[in-house]
């Protein structure tokens, strides 16, 4: 078995249309993502999100609430700014809603997921015996909240952790930077 990222052209209907004329500079930017991924089987992946964010100074925005599209089954079992967990508010589109701060700040939240039951073919799901993940387009916001714009590029780090036993092979794409068998 094996955990691999994999990309797959999705079409998403969707109501609205973006114009270039009304673009607007997202009120945050996002400069560090870091995933935790613990793998207990098919059915229980634990995931943890520590996200960077940092007012954008471009934006005519500053200090708005700070909005994370999520979509799926699982609930976030927990979120928090600074380390001061915040109450889950979502907007009537189901962005969960946070407050801003001119400030830098960062966000983190966990959630459990279950791969097994996930048949949309985005986000993270089992394909045979191997687990994959398909973000592009909106895939992500299967697995954990982020403000989910083309516009908004970061560093990602990723950690992924599961038995060897079950899953001898994990894979994910950027450059490998510690490897550890227990």
């Amino acid at each position: 078995t094996k955990l691999l990222k994999t990309l797959r052209w999705v079409t998403v209907n969707t109501e609205k249309t973006h114009k270039l004329a009304e673009y607007q500079e997202p009120p945050y930017i996002i400069k560090n993502v870091q995933l935790f991924f613990e793998i207990i089987d098919f059915n229980e992946v634990k995931v943890k999100e520590i996200l960077q964010v940092e007012p954008n100074p471009d934006s005519r925005k500053s200090s708005q609430d700070f909005i994370l599209d999520l979509t799926g089954n699982e609930p976030i079992q927990s979120i928090s700014i600074n380390g001061k967990t915040q109450e889950i508010k979502t907007n009537p589109e189901g962005q969960i809603v946070l407050p801003g701060s001119n400030k830098p700040f960062t966000v983190t939240a966990t959630r459990t997921l279950n791969p097994s039951k996930n048949k949309q073919g985005h986000g993270l799901y089992q394909s045979g015996d191997t687990l994959v993940t398909q973000n592009e387009s909106i895939g992500f916001r299967s697995i954990m909240p982020f403000p989910d714009r083309p516009d908004i590029s970061c560093t990602w780090t990723t950690t992924i952790t599961a038995p060897n036993k079950e899953f001898p092979v994990v894979l994910a794409t950027g450059d490998l930077k510690t490897k550890q068998q227990k």
